[in-house]
């Protein structure tokens, strides 16, 4: 006799950064983990005159169709012009470097025309989220608070 199935849990919903005073607020979305940056793209062997080197992956694809899907289901993301603040949370796998996951998701919002270009980004926050499983992902977005000039002449005030 077959056990029965237990519901499955509620989908994990982290609470946003906190937003200051005047700062936007931040818009929060649950995907599935993105593809290490090591399989976003492959080379293209058999190339001919005119094609791409490099071309994106069929998991890249394959993220990029499930992402979509599961962004479209929890509404329509602002578009950001200029700028931006990104804040990713991943489940938690052993063995993964957390700074490898950020560029497919950028690359994608940028497909999407959620933000301009990901050279825009100001402020990139990636973490391990211990409540997210090993593949789920959440990340919050923004338009930045800080201007570029001001981040520039902070910086290389500290450096001295």
């Amino acid at each position: 006799m077959a056990r029965p199935r237990r519901p499955a849990p509620p989908p994990f919903n982290p609470a946003p950064p906190p937003a200051g005073e005047g700062e936007a607020q931040w818009i929060g979305r649950r995907i599935p983990r993105p593809p290490s940056m090591n399989g976003l793209y492959r080379n293209n062997k058999n190339r001919r005159p005119g094609q791409a080197g490099r071309v994106r992956t069929s998991r890249y694809d394959g993220w990029c169709g499930a992402a979509g899907w599961e962004i479209r289901t929890q509404g329509p993301l602002p578009v950001i012009k200029g700028a931006y603040e990104l804040v990713i949370l991943l489940g938690r796998r052993k063995g993964s470097d957390l700074d490898n996951y950020a560029k497919g998701l950028c690359d994608y919002l940028k497909k999407l025309g959620v933000i301009e270009d990901d050279s825009l980004c100001e402020d990139l926050r990636i973490r391990w989220h211990d409540a997210l499983n090993a593949k789920q992902a959440y990340f919050f977005i923004r338009a930045a608070t800080v201007q570029p000039a001001r981040v520039q002449s902070e910086g290389l005030a500290r450096a001295s």
